[in-house]
Formats: C-alpha cells, structure tokens, sequence
C-alpha cells in the first residue's frame, strides 16, 4: 500500500505516522488512552474532526460508543447507545461480513445512519473492526466541515483498521478481566460472611491446644531457607500445615502442590524439572517443572 502513497503525502512520512499509531496502540490497554493520542496525531496530517470506534453486539442488538477523540461527545445513554431492529441487524451483519469502506456523500446512507450520530456533519469515512473470531467494531473517520477526505486519506484510513482492531480487542479484554475480578470479589466476600471471617487465610483448629507443640516447630523453619519434611497420617493436615509454613515465610511467592502418587514414575523427571523443547520424541515445545514455577516460593510433594 505504502508505495501508492504519492499525492502530496511521503512514504516517510506515512511510515513515521502508522509507527506512532501502532506505538501508542501498544502502550495502551484503555482504547481511550490511545484514541486521544492517535487523533492528535491525525489532525497533523488529515481534516479531522472526530475518530470514533463503535461496538457491533448482535447477541444485544445494539451498537454504542467504545472512544471518541476529541472527548465531547454526549454522555447520556440514548446517544451512546443506540438499539437495533431486526431488519437492521441484519443490514449491519451483511455489511460487516463485506469488509467493504464506507463514505457519506451527500447524505447518510441507510446503514451509515445506524452508525453515525445525526449530528455528526462533514465527511465521514467507516469501515470494520475484525476481531480474533469476527467483526467486534466499526472505525469512524469525520471530517472538519468544509473539508472532505480525499485519495491520500482514504489509504491512511485503510492502514489505521488493523490497529484499532487490536487496540478494541485489548480493551475488551482488559475489561473482561476486570470484570471477572469484581465478580470473584463478590463471590469471596459472600464466602467470608457464610464462614463469618475477615479473610481467606488458613486457620488451623487447635494450633493453641492440642497441636501447640507441632505449631511451635512450624514456627522453628519459617524462617530458614531448609528442606521440611511434614509426617503424617492421610486427611491429619500435611498440606495445611504447608501452607501456613509458606504463608509465614514467603506469602507472596508461588505455592506449589504436587500429589506424587499421582504422575507416572516414567514422568515423575519431566513434571519435576520439565524438559526442553526436542529433548525427546514428541517434546514439541519448552516444559516448565513444578521445581522451576516455584522458584523463590514453596514446593510441596504430597505422598512423596
């Protein structure tokens, strides 16, 4: 693409714009960090007026505003969001499967109509966002008024589609994760009422009783750097007494489980210390051992 860019616009400086884009894309998880930055560097080279990038959700027939730059855009939902007909999510379906640019002329056309706000004035250039399994978005380019895009324009508009793919599957991502994480809060407070405590952390009944004396002990190697060999019966509470031994020594490092009983004796070497990629047949790739994913932790072997 880079060598039709002829018309009053450099290769250099075409190569040095998509750089930046692709930077500031990178740097940010938030599509609305990057956005900001990216208009900026837009307007330098382009009649911008506005970018904004819209999520298509079929499942909820809607689209609605992931980012806009400049950052004026109205807050109240029913601008934001906008819900869709049948008829038009279907419109909109066949439209994104095309991949096909579109452009305002004279005035919207029907499925631009279901993507721009009414107000919006001047030229207007939009395209999809593909994701990693489909069409997640769609880009908007809006001219200042009494500018329009031209041929130049139009190419830079086609280099920037990938980059704002990434960048709305990246913060999609981002608050999925975020998501998930409130839920598993909530669920780990509603954990802590049923069992009326204040945190997660192992309580070891009788550790002031009748297992003083094993406490005491525990209490002896927390802080040394030493092999622990813990003896017991099945179900007396080997592992327990494990992790409170990490917990007191090494909270914030990894702490490693390994039922021995379990892995074949032929594989017990590779689980152990892993192995690298074409050390034997059918090694395809780099094996981490349980001894190198706890490093600085705790690894402890159950039925050794």
């Amino acid at each position: 693409m880079i060598h039709h860019i002829t018309r009053g616009f450099a290769v250099k400086h075409f190569q040095s714009l998509m750089l930046e884009v692709w930077r500031e894309t990178c740097r940010h998880l938030e599509i609305q960090e990057s956005t900001q930055i990216i208009a900026e560097l837009l307007r330098r080279q382009i009649p911008l007026a506005k970018i904004m990038v819209r999520r298509f959700d079929p499942q909820a027939a809607c689209v609605s505003t992931a980012t806009s730059a400049p950052t004026d855009v109205e807050s109240s939902s029913s601008k934001n969001r906008r819900q869709l007909s049948a008829v038009e999510v279907a419109r909109l379906r066949r439209w994104v499967a095309s991949g096909n640019l579109l452009r305002r002329g004279k005035r919207l056309s029907t499925t631009l109509s279901l993507l721009v706000p009414s107000e919006m004035d001047g030229d207007i250039l939009a395209a999809p966002l593909a994701g990693h399994h489909d069409v997640r978005g769609v880009l908007l380019l809006i001219s200042e008024r009494g500018n329009g895009f031209d041929e130049v324009h139009l190419e830079i508009f086609e280099s920037l589609r990938e980059a704002f793919s990434v960048a709305l599957e990246n913060d999609e991502r981002l608050h999925e994760m975020t998501r998930l994480r409130e839920v598993a809060e909530t669920e780990r407070g509603v954990l802590l009422r049923r069992l009326g405590r204040t945190d997660l952390g192992e309580t070891i009944i009788g550790e002031h009783t009748g297992l003083k004396h094993v406490m005491e002990r525990v209490n002896l190697v927390t802080q040394s750097d030493v092999p622990v060999l813990i003896l017991g019966e099945t179900g007396t509470g080997k592992e327990v007494a494990a992790r409170f031994l990490h917990g007191m020594s090494t909270p914030n490092a990894p702490f490693m489980a390994v039922n021995c009983a379990a892995i074949p004796a032929a594989l017990m070497e590779a689980e152990l210390f892993g192995h690298e990629r074409g050390a034997f047949t059918g090694a395809n790739q780099r094996h981490l051992g349980y001894a190198e994913r706890a490093k600085d932790g705790t690894l402890f072997l159950d039925e050794i």
